[in-house]
Protein backbone atom coordinates (compact mmCIF):
# COMPACT_ATOMS: atom_id res chain seq x y z
CA UNK A 1 0.00 0.00 0.00
CA UNK A 2 2.73 2.43 0.97
CA UNK A 3 4.76 1.53 -2.12
CA UNK A 4 1.75 2.10 -4.35
CA UNK A 5 1.14 5.55 -2.81
CA UNK A 6 4.80 6.53 -3.19
CA UNK A 7 4.79 5.48 -6.88
CA UNK A 8 1.63 7.51 -7.53
CA UNK A 9 3.13 10.66 -5.91
CA UNK A 10 6.39 10.36 -7.90
CA UNK A 11 4.48 9.91 -11.18
CA UNK A 12 2.36 12.97 -10.40
CA UNK A 13 5.47 15.11 -9.66
CA UNK A 14 7.15 13.97 -12.88
CA UNK A 15 4.07 14.81 -14.93
CA UNK A 16 3.79 18.25 -13.30
CA UNK A 17 7.48 19.00 -13.92
CA UNK A 18 7.13 17.98 -17.56
CA UNK A 19 4.14 20.30 -17.99
CA UNK A 20 6.01 23.20 -16.39
CA UNK A 21 9.04 22.76 -18.62
CA UNK A 22 6.88 22.54 -21.73
CA UNK A 23 5.10 25.78 -20.81
CA UNK A 24 8.38 27.55 -20.10
CA UNK A 25 9.81 26.46 -23.46
CA UNK A 26 6.80 27.90 -25.26
CA UNK A 27 7.16 31.24 -23.45
CA UNK A 28 10.99 31.46 -23.81
CA UNK A 29 11.87 29.59 -27.01
CA UNK A 30 15.36 31.13 -27.21
CA UNK A 31 16.33 30.19 -23.69
CA UNK A 32 15.27 26.55 -23.15
CA UNK A 33 15.54 23.63 -25.55
CA UNK A 34 12.37 21.84 -26.65
CA UNK A 35 10.99 19.10 -24.42
CA UNK A 36 10.28 15.67 -25.79
CA UNK A 37 7.70 13.43 -24.16
CA UNK A 38 8.95 11.28 -21.37
CA UNK A 39 12.20 11.93 -19.58
CA UNK A 40 14.28 12.46 -22.76
CA UNK A 41 15.68 15.92 -23.66
CA UNK A 42 16.24 16.81 -27.32
CA UNK A 43 19.68 18.18 -28.06
CA UNK A 44 19.45 21.81 -29.14
CA UNK A 45 21.87 24.70 -29.27
CA UNK A 46 20.92 27.64 -27.09
CA UNK A 47 21.35 30.87 -29.09
CA UNK A 48 22.88 33.92 -27.40
CA UNK A 49 20.61 36.17 -25.41
CA UNK A 50 22.11 39.38 -26.94
CA UNK A 51 22.61 39.81 -30.65
CA UNK A 52 25.94 41.33 -31.85
CA UNK A 53 25.83 45.11 -32.41
CA UNK A 54 25.00 46.31 -35.90
CA UNK A 55 27.55 48.33 -37.90
CA UNK A 56 26.11 51.20 -39.90
CA UNK A 57 28.08 52.15 -43.02
CA UNK A 58 31.66 51.19 -43.95
CA UNK A 59 34.19 51.19 -41.16
CA UNK A 60 37.28 53.41 -41.38
CA UNK A 61 40.53 51.47 -41.74
CA UNK A 62 42.66 51.56 -38.63
CA UNK A 63 45.38 54.23 -38.71
CA UNK A 64 43.98 56.14 -41.69
CA UNK A 65 44.42 59.91 -41.50
CA UNK A 66 42.21 62.36 -43.37
CA UNK A 67 42.93 66.06 -42.81
CA UNK A 68 42.70 69.38 -44.66
CA UNK A 69 44.14 72.82 -43.93
CA UNK A 70 43.90 76.36 -45.30
CA UNK A 71 46.71 78.81 -44.64
CA UNK A 72 48.00 82.26 -45.48
CA UNK A 73 51.66 83.25 -45.63
CA UNK A 74 53.52 86.57 -45.83
CA UNK A 75 57.11 86.32 -47.06
CA UNK A 76 60.17 88.44 -47.49
CA UNK A 77 61.21 87.50 -51.04
CA UNK A 78 64.69 87.84 -52.57
CA UNK A 79 65.69 87.13 -56.19
CA UNK A 80 69.34 87.22 -57.29
CA UNK A 81 71.09 86.79 -60.63
CA UNK A 82 74.88 86.55 -60.92
CA UNK A 83 76.95 87.09 -64.04
CA UNK A 84 80.75 86.69 -64.26
CA UNK A 85 80.97 86.21 -60.50
CA UNK A 86 79.13 89.40 -59.49
CA UNK A 87 75.54 90.39 -58.76
CA UNK A 88 73.67 91.31 -61.91
CA UNK A 89 70.08 91.66 -60.58
CA UNK A 90 68.69 91.90 -57.05
CA UNK A 91 65.02 92.01 -56.10
CA UNK A 92 63.54 92.31 -52.61
CA UNK A 93 60.04 92.69 -51.26
CA UNK A 94 56.90 91.03 -49.88
CA UNK A 95 55.01 88.13 -51.42
CA UNK A 96 51.63 86.85 -50.21
CA UNK A 97 50.62 83.18 -50.50
CA UNK A 98 47.28 81.39 -50.07
CA UNK A 99 47.65 77.63 -49.57
CA UNK A 100 45.55 74.49 -49.23
CA UNK A 101 46.74 71.04 -48.05
CA UNK A 102 44.81 67.77 -48.13
CA UNK A 103 46.06 64.48 -46.67
CA UNK A 104 44.33 61.14 -47.21
CA UNK A 105 46.20 58.22 -45.65
CA UNK A 106 49.79 58.24 -46.89
CA UNK A 107 49.06 60.72 -49.70
CA UNK A 108 49.28 64.50 -49.34
CA UNK A 109 48.35 67.16 -51.89
CA UNK A 110 49.33 70.83 -51.71
CA UNK A 111 48.26 73.82 -53.82
CA UNK A 112 49.37 77.48 -53.52
CA UNK A 113 48.58 80.79 -55.18
CA UNK A 114 51.12 83.58 -54.67
CA UNK A 115 51.85 87.07 -55.90
CA UNK A 116 53.27 90.50 -55.10
CA UNK A 117 55.36 93.43 -56.28
CA UNK A 118 59.01 93.65 -55.20
CA UNK A 119 61.80 96.18 -55.68
CA UNK A 120 64.22 95.74 -58.60
CA UNK A 121 67.84 96.86 -58.79
CA UNK A 122 70.29 96.19 -61.63
CA UNK A 123 73.20 97.55 -63.61
CA UNK A 124 72.27 98.37 -67.21
CA UNK A 125 75.17 97.73 -69.59
CA UNK A 126 75.24 99.63 -72.88
CA UNK A 127 76.89 98.61 -76.14
CA UNK A 128 79.88 100.88 -75.52
CA UNK A 129 80.67 99.04 -72.29
CA UNK A 130 79.38 101.71 -69.90
CA UNK A 131 76.86 100.89 -67.16
CA UNK A 132 74.12 102.71 -65.34
CA UNK A 133 72.08 101.69 -62.27
CA UNK A 134 68.36 101.08 -62.65
CA UNK A 135 65.80 100.96 -59.84
CA UNK A 136 62.29 99.72 -60.56
CA UNK A 137 59.90 96.99 -59.47
CA UNK A 138 58.96 93.48 -60.61
CA UNK A 139 55.51 91.91 -60.45
CA UNK A 140 55.16 88.25 -59.52
CA UNK A 141 52.15 85.96 -59.92
CA UNK A 142 52.17 82.17 -59.85
CA UNK A 143 50.87 78.77 -58.82
CA UNK A 144 52.42 75.78 -57.12
CA UNK A 145 51.34 72.16 -56.75
CA UNK A 146 52.97 69.31 -54.79
CA UNK A 147 52.31 65.62 -54.16
CA UNK A 148 53.83 63.72 -51.20
CA UNK A 149 53.93 60.12 -50.05
CA UNK A 150 54.19 60.08 -46.23
CA UNK A 151 55.49 57.17 -44.16
CA UNK A 152 54.82 57.06 -40.39
CA UNK A 153 57.31 54.55 -38.92
CA UNK A 154 56.06 52.61 -35.94
CA UNK A 155 59.55 52.62 -34.42
CA UNK A 156 59.63 56.46 -34.47
CA UNK A 157 56.17 57.74 -33.43
CA UNK A 158 57.32 61.38 -33.20
CA UNK A 159 58.41 61.61 -36.84
CA UNK A 160 57.29 61.04 -40.43
CA UNK A 161 59.35 60.51 -43.56
CA UNK A 162 58.16 61.71 -46.95
CA UNK A 163 59.14 61.91 -50.61
CA UNK A 164 57.43 64.03 -53.22
CA UNK A 165 57.48 66.01 -56.41
CA UNK A 166 56.40 69.60 -56.96
CA UNK A 167 55.89 72.05 -59.78
CA UNK A 168 56.04 75.84 -59.65
CA UNK A 169 54.72 78.07 -62.44
CA UNK A 170 55.03 81.86 -62.30
CA UNK A 171 55.27 85.11 -64.25
CA UNK A 172 58.09 87.57 -63.64
CA UNK A 173 56.89 90.83 -65.16
CA UNK A 174 59.32 93.76 -65.56
CA UNK A 175 57.55 96.99 -66.65
CA UNK A 176 58.99 99.79 -68.79
CA UNK A 177 61.33 102.10 -66.86
CA UNK A 178 63.58 105.15 -67.38
CA UNK A 179 67.15 105.38 -66.10
CA UNK A 180 68.46 108.49 -64.26
CA UNK A 181 70.05 109.68 -67.54
CA UNK A 182 66.71 109.52 -69.35
CA UNK A 183 67.24 106.27 -71.27
CA UNK A 184 64.04 104.23 -71.69
CA UNK A 185 64.37 100.56 -70.81
CA UNK A 186 61.61 98.51 -72.37
CA UNK A 187 60.01 95.96 -70.08
CA UNK A 188 59.34 92.32 -70.79
CA UNK A 189 57.85 89.22 -69.21
CA UNK A 190 59.54 85.99 -68.17
CA UNK A 191 57.46 82.83 -67.83
CA UNK A 192 59.00 80.18 -65.57
CA UNK A 193 58.01 76.57 -64.97
CA UNK A 194 60.12 74.23 -62.85
CA UNK A 195 59.70 70.64 -61.59
CA UNK A 196 61.49 69.55 -58.43
CA UNK A 197 61.61 66.18 -56.58
CA UNK A 198 62.49 66.13 -52.87
CA UNK A 199 62.73 64.03 -49.70
CA UNK A 200 62.15 65.18 -46.15
CA UNK A 201 61.48 64.62 -42.46
CA UNK A 202 58.72 65.88 -40.16
CA UNK A 203 58.78 65.86 -36.35
CA UNK A 204 56.19 66.65 -33.71
CA UNK A 205 56.14 67.03 -29.97
CA UNK A 206 53.79 65.71 -27.31
CA UNK A 207 50.66 67.88 -26.74
CA UNK A 208 50.68 69.75 -23.43
CA UNK A 209 47.80 70.46 -21.05
CA UNK A 210 46.41 73.02 -23.52
CA UNK A 211 46.58 70.48 -26.38
CA UNK A 212 49.37 72.44 -28.09
CA UNK A 213 52.38 70.84 -29.76
CA UNK A 214 55.53 71.96 -31.54
CA UNK A 215 56.18 70.68 -35.04
CA UNK A 216 58.92 71.00 -37.62
CA UNK A 217 59.84 69.83 -41.09
CA UNK A 218 62.86 69.88 -43.38
CA UNK A 219 63.36 68.77 -46.95
CA UNK A 220 65.93 68.90 -49.74
CA UNK A 221 65.64 68.33 -53.47
CA UNK A 222 66.68 69.63 -56.87
CA UNK A 223 65.19 71.84 -59.59
CA UNK A 224 65.42 69.00 -62.08
CA UNK A 225 63.65 70.47 -65.12
CA UNK A 226 63.08 74.20 -65.76
CA UNK A 227 61.52 76.02 -68.69
CA UNK A 228 61.80 79.79 -69.20
CA UNK A 229 60.32 81.97 -71.94
CA UNK A 230 61.41 85.60 -72.43
CA UNK A 231 58.94 87.78 -74.30
CA UNK A 232 61.14 90.65 -75.53
CA UNK A 233 63.00 88.48 -78.07
CA UNK A 234 60.64 85.47 -77.97
CA UNK A 235 63.34 83.09 -76.83
CA UNK A 236 63.02 79.87 -74.80
CA UNK A 237 65.74 79.00 -72.30
CA UNK A 238 66.38 76.00 -70.06
CA UNK A 239 68.25 76.94 -66.86
CA UNK A 240 70.46 74.14 -65.54
CA UNK A 241 69.62 72.05 -62.49
CA UNK A 242 70.05 73.58 -59.04
CA UNK A 243 69.06 72.67 -55.47
CA UNK A 244 66.01 73.40 -53.37
CA UNK A 245 65.50 73.27 -49.61
CA UNK A 246 62.77 74.12 -47.14
CA UNK A 247 62.49 74.47 -43.34
CA UNK A 248 59.44 75.07 -41.16
CA UNK A 249 59.05 75.30 -37.37
CA UNK A 250 55.81 76.09 -35.57
CA UNK A 251 53.17 75.54 -32.91
CA UNK A 252 49.71 74.06 -33.47
CA UNK A 253 46.57 73.22 -31.56
CA UNK A 254 43.55 71.10 -32.46
CA UNK A 255 42.55 73.60 -35.19
CA UNK A 256 44.91 76.59 -35.49
CA UNK A 257 48.64 76.69 -36.26
CA UNK A 258 51.41 79.27 -36.65
CA UNK A 259 54.89 78.67 -38.06
CA UNK A 260 58.03 80.30 -39.42
CA UNK A 261 59.07 79.33 -42.93
CA UNK A 262 62.21 79.33 -45.08
CA UNK A 263 62.72 78.15 -48.66
CA UNK A 264 65.51 78.39 -51.22
CA UNK A 265 65.69 77.48 -54.91
CA UNK A 266 68.67 77.83 -57.24
CA UNK A 267 69.28 77.37 -60.97
CA UNK A 268 72.45 77.09 -63.01
CA UNK A 269 73.25 79.25 -66.03
CA UNK A 270 71.38 78.25 -69.19
CA UNK A 271 72.89 77.66 -72.61
CA UNK A 272 73.00 80.66 -74.95
CA UNK A 273 70.16 80.93 -77.46
CA UNK A 274 70.18 83.80 -80.02
CA UNK A 275 72.50 85.95 -77.90
CA UNK A 276 70.35 85.39 -74.79
CA UNK A 277 70.89 83.28 -71.70
CA UNK A 278 69.68 83.09 -68.11
CA UNK A 279 72.44 83.82 -65.54
CA UNK A 280 72.85 81.77 -62.38
CA UNK A 281 69.74 82.54 -60.33
CA UNK A 282 68.56 82.05 -56.76
CA UNK A 283 65.29 82.62 -54.93
CA UNK A 284 64.97 82.95 -51.14
CA UNK A 285 61.78 83.34 -49.09
CA UNK A 286 61.48 83.85 -45.32
CA UNK A 287 58.08 84.30 -43.76
CA UNK A 288 55.27 83.50 -41.34
CA UNK A 289 52.42 81.06 -42.02
CA UNK A 290 49.12 80.85 -40.15
CA UNK A 291 46.03 78.77 -40.78
CA UNK A 292 43.46 76.28 -39.57
CA UNK A 293 42.95 72.58 -40.17
CA UNK A 294 39.85 70.46 -40.23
Amino acid sequence: MFNMLRFTIMLTIAAAANCCLTAAQELLPNVLPPVVSGDTWAAAEIPPLIDPPLTVGPSEPHGRLVESAWSGRIDYFHWNERLDGRDFVNEDGPLVTLGYVRRVGPERFRAELFGGSVGYGAEIEYHDGTTEPLSSHTNYMGLRGEYDLVYDPGWWPAASLFAGVGTRFWFRDLPDETTPSGTTIWGYRETWWTIYPYVGLETRGTPDDFDLEFFGSARIGCTAITYEHVSWNDVTLYPKMGITGQLELGLRGPRLFLSSYFEAMTWGESDEVRDSWQPRSAMLTVGLRAGFRF
